[in-house]
């Protein structure tokens, strides 16, 4: 009987990406990047390797972290790009268009790499150049703050109406595709974007949006094809790098292309290079790593994702699980315990904390986290397994059958290697003399 509990690992979704249209918190959704990583203790001695599932859930819109900018030295607090973004789109709602372009400016001056900032100055730009009117620019920023609010209608209606008054304008309508993402309606947002890039050819914003879409719909060559357009026209375009890497990571998977797995490799680091200070791209490439079994570097980019967001509870899970397959399971056991503070209703880090307690023969331990794992997600049947396992190890046997029956009961066709390791145990416990 196996000493080690198999164990169904499955790492964590990605934070998902936006692309920042001078709306703050108002962006494109960005596709969901989910990769298998086997596990730890993957073979027992019943043979068993270990799997994993991918699991892939949005999270909420949220203007990206930026790079943190050196302090200024008249500065007594910590600069905070989003807020100075909210403070320009106030003034700009309430037409104080000189002092919006004023914070805007500076802000962008500190914050180079923060989309929605350079996309307020540009916006400013086009106003300067009578490209678009002051109409037209309070319409945009006061459409923020009502979407920001949860007023859909009266953001469209200003959307529209500044439409009405530059229907060329093509940001305008790029921020009404980057409503309909924020409210789910992706085939209405597609058709705008394609509207968008009609009316401007060299919109990199545009290109990048639509190739979020494409994305989500798993149309990787059109997302690679977009998001590639988006870095020539805007060669420091760092979100587009990201993203354009979570495509290519996600097409290797489907193609088993060791090419498309390179190529995501080189653009999560360049956009690293392009902002040190965002933990998106190193959690992706960590989780790159991780999928080629480099543990030791995958844990390195999850520790530097956890130094710029301590509350990342996805990047402390998968450093933790990368610690495990370094076999440092004191450590991660205390990254699994830390996850499951950040994010008490992740099952994952239980399944692999109990793992590791059984490892440790704390069996008490080890069921508690099964039970735990199994009360949060009831088809999650590895916990039944291990939970067995650790009551088979206790000297448990009819407690075990029981879990093991439990598991066969909810096993679904996907977990049918797991189902068939319940079967070979209840047939071993069957024929034991010390039933």
């Amino acid at each position: 009987m196996s000493a080690c509990p198999e164990m169904q690992s499955t790492p964590p979704e990605t934070s998902a990406r936006r692309s920042a249209m001078s709306l703050p918190r108002v962006h494109a959704l960005i596709l969901m990047f989910a990769a298998i990583v086997s596990s730890a203790c993957g073979r027992s001695e019943t043979g068993a390797t270990a799997t994993a599932t991918a699991v892939a859930t949005s999270t909420p819109a949220a203007a990206s972290t930026p790079a943190t900018p050196p302090a200024h030295p008249s500065q007594k607090a910590a600069f905070d790009p989003d807020a100075e973004y909210d403070k320009g789109a106030a003034l700009a709602a309430a037409r104080r268009f000189a002092e919006a372009r004023q914070v805007f400016e500076e802000a962008a001056r500190l914050a180079p790499t923060d989309g929605a900032l350079a996309a307020a100055v540009a916006m400013f730009g086009d106003l300067a150049a009578k490209r678009i009117s002051e109409d037209v620019v309070q319409r945009l920023f006061r459409a923020g703050e009502h979407a920001n609010a949860g007023r859909s209608a009266e953001a469209y209606a200003d959307l529209d109406e500044a439409i009405r008054l530059a229907p060329r304008y093509a940001r305008a309508h790029g921020l009404r595709g980057a409503l309909l993402l924020q409210q789910g309606k992706s085939a209405e947002a597609l058709e705008v974007y394609d509207r968008v890039l009609q009316l401007d050819p060299e919109f990199a914003e545009g290109y990048h949006n639509r190739g979020a879409i494409y994305s989500e719909r798993r149309q990787y060559d059109a997302a690679i094809r977009d998001f590639t357009r988006a870095i020539e026209i805007q060669p420091n375009f760092w979100d587009a790098y990201t993203n354009r890497g979570s495509a290519y990571l996600n097409r290797g998977l489907a193609r088993d292309s060791a090419q498309d797995t390179q190529n995501a490799v080189a653009d999560f680091t360049k956009a690293h290079e392009l902002n040190p200070g965002a933990f998106e791209p190193l959690y992706q490439r960590g989780l790159l790593f991780a999928l080629a079994e480099q543990w030791a570097a995958a844990a390195g980019d999850f520790t530097a994702v956890i130094e710029r967001n301590p509350g990342h509870a996805l990047a402390t899970y998968n450093r933790g699980l990368a610690l495990q397959n370094q076999g440092h399971d004191d450590r991660a056991i205390a990254d699994y315990t830390k996850a499951i503070a950040l994010d008490p209703t992740d099952p994952k880090p239980f399944i692999n904390r109990g793992l590791l307690y059984a490892k440790q023969k704390s069996y008490e331990l080890a069921i508690a986290d099964a039970d735990k794992a199994a009360a949060l997600a009831p088809t999650l049947v590895n916990a039944y397994y291990n939970k067995g396992q650790a009551l088979e190890q206790m000297g448990r046997p009819k407690e075990a059958i029981a879990e093991y029956r439990t598991l066969l009961d909810k096993a679904s066709p996907a977990d049918s290697a797991l189902a068939g390791l319940a079967r070979q145990r209840l047939a071993a416990i069957e024929r034991s003399p010390d039933r």
